[in-house]
């Protein structure tokens, strides 16, 4: 096998010694898996979704002559994007990136098949696995920025402010700040589904915050969607959140800031975060296929004409 040629599959048993040796040096493209889970090592996630296969989660192999990707993605059942969950091994700058563009090509057709609408990654800027998503046809629809803290004990914030968690009756109203606050293009690949995870801030009977949480056992990951126009109340709203959360007094918390949320950075400096890697979210759109009908012809017969 030629080094630009490549075979792609879905894994089977054959392939646990491969997905062994490359766990340790996976690049996650999920944050929320990333920040939430433990990925690595023998009873991390890259393993044990192998071994104990999950509902929504599918995970590819490509095999060359050097090297030897695997790759999986997850698309959960109301959801119409599907989201890399990760490559590995993570490829260098002086890589023959033919192995990692084969796997993000099968990976594309196989959540068209499952009638996804775009394929999601997030992806450190600057990185070969940038460079190699944006050769395989990945778009950035926006940068970001993960903000961290370690547990611990903090000040609290006055005036308090009072957040809830949202239920299934908030969902119009949280649509329309997202609407009201987020890029439009953006609102394609992010927007939450119909299953709210978080908490919303009820003023006067108007949402003006929601924010999205995920617990792992190993972290608590944020994305949060506020109204600028309360600005001032922003560091009272996360801090009551991380306060609320059962586990925020043991497990680290990251909030996810995008470009459009720059405003937000003053308030978690504020909270003690500290900021991270900066990264992209890219995007590839998957075409769906229109299958035309078939006409059938149908035999003309012919009635001889009667005679009189």
């Amino acid at each position: 096998m030629s080094s630009r040629e490549a075979d792609t599959r879905t894994i089977n048993l054959v392939d646990i010694p491969l997905i062994r040796r490359v766990s340790d040096h996976a690049s996650m493209l999920n944050c929320e898996l990333a920040c939430t889970d433990n990925v690595h090592g023998p009873s991390g996630a890259i393993l044990t979704n192998i071994l104990l296969p999950q509902r929504g989660l599918y995970t590819l192999v490509t095999r060359s002559s050097k090297p030897q990707v695997v790759g999986q993605f997850r698309l959960r059942g109301d959801d119409q994007n599907a989201h890399i969950v990760y490559l590995a091994p993570t490829p260098h700058p002086d890589d023959d990136d033919t192995a990692w563009l084969f796997m993000l090509d099968a990976m594309t057709r196989e959540a068209g098949k499952l009638h996804a609408h775009a394929l999601i990654g997030e992806v450190e800027e600057g990185s070969a696995l940038f460079e190699i998503m944006r050769t395989s046809g990945f778009a950035v629809y926006a940068r970001q920025q993960l903000w961290y803290r370690m547990p611990g004990d903090y000040p609290c914030l006055e005036p308090p402010v009072y957040l809830r968690p949202a239920i299934s009756t908030d969902y119009g109203q949280i649509q329309a700040l997202i609407a009201q606050t987020v890029p439009g293009l953006l609102q394609q690949v992010i927007a939450p589904s119909g299953e709210l995870n978080g908490w919303v801030y009820d003023k006067h009977g108007q949402i003006e915050a929601y924010l999205d949480v995920t617990i792992g056992r190993y972290g608590i990951y944020i994305v949060p969607y506020i109204n600028p126009d309360i600005l001032s109340e922003t560091p009272a709203i996360i801090h009551h959140l991380t306060q609320s959360l059962q586990k925020s007094g043991k497990l680290p918390v990251t909030i996810c800031i995008r470009r459009y949320q720059e405003w937000i950075k003053p308030a978690l400096e504020a909270l003690q975060f500290k900021p991270g890697a900066r990264q992209a979210l890219m995007v590839r759109r998957i075409a769906a296929v229109i299958r035309q009908p078939r006409f059938q012809l149908t035999k003309s017969i012919l009635v001889p004409a009667l005679s009189d």
